[in-house]
């Protein structure tokens, strides 16, 4: 019996999470169902004109580093057990790491907070992710897939470099552009690691 079907067998905790994939894509479901519309009241007017530079780059902080992350990490949590063959990460250690990924969404919200712990616990979810991917890449010695955990260790880097360049003043303009490019390719290549089969056609922008 491998390590998979015998977790299968004794897990005995909440169905939510019990894979990656259940918590994380209802998380950034909703989390979008709420983001989005609340951006658009604050450029819009309603919390006020003077906000809307702080709103832009709290919006594309969020989707690129808040929405998408939980995407990703909802697909790795549930693909990596069937690369190393190893039992899925679940349960209390599941619940932390969303719980986590729920503190940073609520520290770049909360504006009470200051800009320090707000970046310390949102840069944490990342990290902590990639210690984690790291970590059954080598218990399951599955090094084909290495190439993955650099990648989000470059996202993990990335996000922590964007609280940098805020913390110290740096402009939103490259924060944007150079976010938003570098982004979209990180997530292609993850796609392409993990999908080397997929059509062209089933990834826009693929060849």
């Amino acid at each position: 019996m491998t390590d998979q079907a015998r977790a299968r067998s004794v897990y005995q905790g909440s169905a939510l999470f019990s894979y990656g994939f259940r918590p994380f894509f209802l998380g950034a479901a909703l989390f979008a169902g709420v983001a989005v519309p609340a951006w658009i009241l604050l450029v819009t007017g309603v919390g006020g004109s003077e906000f809307f530079s702080a709103a832009r780059q709290w919006h594309v902080h969020e989707m690129v580093f808040g929405f998408l992350p939980a995407v990703i990490t909802g697909f790795l949590l549930t693909a990596i057990p069937n690369w190393t063959d190893r039992m899925p990460i679940r349960g209390n250690e599941l619940m932390l790491l969303c719980a986590l990924w729920l503190a940073g969404r609520l520290a770049m919200a909360i504006p009470f907070l200051t800009p320090l712990l707000s970046a310390v616990i949102d840069g944490a979810f990342l990290v902590v992710v990639a210690g984690l991917v790291w970590r059954e890449i080598a218990a399951g010695k599955s090094w084909p897939h290495a190439l993955i955990g650099g990648l989000i260790s470059l996202y993990a880097g990335a996000n922590v470099l964007f609280h940098l360049l805020a913390l110290s003043g740096g402009r939103r303009i490259f924060l944007n552009e150079w976010l938003s490019g570098w982004t979209w390719s990180c997530w292609r290549s993850l796609v392409d690691v993990s999908f080397p089969t997929l059509p062209a056609t089933s990834c826009p922008g693929r060849e």
